[in-house]
């Protein structure tokens, strides 16, 4: 497989699935959380709430692993990519807005957060805001 077939694989898989299983460490203990993910090439978008464990320890500990599949039934036919690398905050506005952006081009029902606040629970716009 060439180097070309070999991305544009990974870019297939990456496009034709929405979570990857994050995995960190801190102290020797281990955390995996699943988060739905978008890509800009190869770097991987998501947004997690500060508070959340994973995002506390990346904070501490940038260094994750991770998987991307789909559901398989049969372990023969599992297709996935195991991924490793670093985490890092997105802190411009101008970055925050790029990040939104592509996004919300793969998940279009997240605008509705954004756009009519009036039409989720509260309980769900409170926890949105703080992402």
């Amino acid at each position: 497989m060439t180097r070309e077939e070999l991305e544009k694989a990974v870019v297939e898989l990456m496009d034709s699935n929405t979570t990857i299983t994050l995995s960190c460490s801190l102290d020797d203990w281990p955390w995996a959380a699943a988060v739905y993910y978008a890509r800009r090439r190869f770097d991987l978008i998501f947004f997690s709430s500060p508070q959340s464990r994973h995002s506390q320890v990346f904070a501490r500990n940038p260094r994750a692993a991770g998987t991307i599949h789909g559901e398989y039934s049969r372990w023969e036919d599992i297709e996935g990519l195991q991924i490793e690398g670093t985490v890092e905050p997105i802190s411009s506005a101008l970055d925050v807005a790029r990040a939104t952006a592509i996004y919300l081009k793969k998940y279009p029902f997240v605008s509705q957060f954004f756009s009519d606040p009036d039409a989720i629970s509260a309980v769900l716009a409170s926890k949105v805001a703080r992402v």
